[in-house]
């Protein structure tokens, strides 16, 4: 179906953009895909899922699956460009005896053989109103981008059939100071003037802000390399000036922050923070890093993190992070042990660590499920053309293609959980202003006929946060 879209789907020309994309798709592959998860979900999943249903209609715990928290291998789509991934995935057919792994190679090469006649068949229908856009769209079919506005040109290309076509999610558009670098500063070397990179760079950022897609795009500026060395350059600030310009909150940027960190660049992050132009969130490389390396990332794969989404740190171009699986309520887990009828402090904590763990199980073993049926559901040939371990496995990403293959669980209410252990055992376990049964009731009533005690309890400092140990 995608094979056939790109070369049949009527595509569009807009003469007064740079970064030609127009395809009439129908959404056709999203709902199909769509169709496809809710079979499962109404068949082997229907008891599980329905199990989670009520769990998150509670507030309680849920646990799914996710295909939604994704960042496509960029620098290897901009290495190789379309034409070499399908000469690749060619090549490794032929060689190749297994049937799974034949059939793998098989759909990656009918796919970027698809997109490669579309790229040509989009420039047979621009070159009369926009020839240097023809121009670019048949050089990035033919091979890999060498010029700033053939590398982006290969990124949003990939991102709007991804995105809108295939009915996938990019959820980072990558390190792109990193990435582009090289073609920025080649471009300088040939003569490109700096202002006409500049406008080239606006339109891009512009044209992701147009693209409304669900909960902003990202991308992420700065940070450090797999060996220690700071990536921030030139484009960084750059990129970072051109969005300040345009007064958009999408792309949304995660801007990696370390010791290293240019203060210059930095300073001038925090000026576009403070004016309100920006969409922008600060990531801590020491932390990320470190954790990352506690999940099992090495440490050359940790230091070269994307974040990707909202703000959840993945190993670049070789991992499926999947970070909205799952999710609990700590408050929840906090709220049925109180109901429980406990009298001490201590069979609180107990019955909290019970329906937090229980929660946590239930969740996963949802994942889990779910994710015996990811390749069933939504198999993805375009993404794993971006990773060098699927080729080489001869494994789609969804199917254990990519390096590491990590699940999620987010944790909701930790502050306001803190909170009411912390008001519990100061007002009820400590001062004796009521007790447990009391304080149940006082709960249960929305503290009706008891608002001095709310106030108290609101006006309390020995809170999360507030550095009481």
């Amino acid at each position: 179906l995608f094979a056939f879209l790109c070369r049949h789907a009527r595509v569009a020309v807009d003469a007064h953009d740079i970064f030609q994309d127009k395809l009439d798709h129908g959404d056709l592959l999203r709902r199909f895909n769509w169709n496809k998860q809710q079979e499962v979900c109404k068949g082997a999943m229907q008891a599980l899922a329905a199990e989670s249903d009520a769990a998150w209609n509670e507030g309680y715990w849920g646990g799914s699956a996710d295909f939604g928290h994704v960042c496509p291998g960029w620098i290897r789509l901009l290495d190789k460009g379309f034409s070499g991934i399908l000469a690749e995935a060619e090549a490794r057919l032929v060689s190749c005896t297994d049937p799974a792994q034949r059939e793998f190679y098989g759909t990656v090469r009918t796919t970027y053989a698809a997109i490669v006649d579309y790229l040509n068949r989009l420039a047979d229908a621009v070159e009369p109103v926009v020839a240097d856009s023809a121009a670019v769209l048949r050089a990035i079919a033919a091979r890999p981008p060498e010029t700033t506005r053939e590398a982006l040109q290969t990124i949003y290309s990939f991102f709007s059939l991804h995105e809108f076509v295939s009915g996938g999610r990019d959820r980072s558009m990558g390190r792109l100071d990193k990435e582009l670098r090289r073609f920025y500063r080649a471009d300088l070397a040939r003569g490109v003037s700096e202002a006409e990179l500049r406008e080239t760079f606006r339109f891009f950022l512009y044209k992701i802000w147009v693209a409304r897609v669900p909960f902003d795009q990202p991308l992420e500026l700065g940070g450090m390399d797999a060996g220690g060395a700071e990536v921030t350059n030139e484009l960084s600030r750059m990129i970072i000036e051109e969005y300040d310009g345009l007064d958009i909150h999408s792309p949304k940027i995660h801007v990696r922050v370390s010791a290293s960190t240019p203060t210059d660049f930095l300073l001038r992050v925090v000026d576009t923070i403070r004016r309100g132009h920006s969409s922008i969130v600060l990531c801590n490389d020491d932390v990320v890093i470190r954790s990352l390396v506690k999940a099992g990332i090495s440490r050359a794969e940790a230091e070269d993190y994307v974040m990707i989404g909202c703000y959840e740190a993945a190993a670049y171009g070789c991992e499926i992070p999947c970070t909205g699986n799952a999710g609990m309520n700590l408050l929840k887990a906090f709220e049925k042990a109180l109901a429980d009828g406990v009298q001490t402090y201590g069979e609180l904590y107990e019955h909290f660590e019970h329906y937090t763990k229980y929660a946590i199980d239930r969740a996963l073993n949802a994942v889990r499920e779910w994710e015996r049926h990811y390749r069933e559901i939504y198999p993805d040939a375009l993404l794993s053309g971006t990773f060098a371990s699927c080729l080489a496995r001869g494994r789609d990403a969804y199917d254990g293609g990519v390096k590491y293959n990590n699940s999620s669980l987010t944790v909701a209410s930790i502050g306001s959980t803190v909170d009411a252990f912390m008001m519990l055992k100061k007002f009820v376990i400590d001062e004796h202003a009521l007790t447990l049964d009391e304080f149940r009731k006082v709960l249960a009533g929305n503290w009706r006929g008891h608002e001095k005690l709310r106030r108290r309890i609101r006006a309390c400092a020995k809170r999360y946060g507030n550095g009481d140990p």
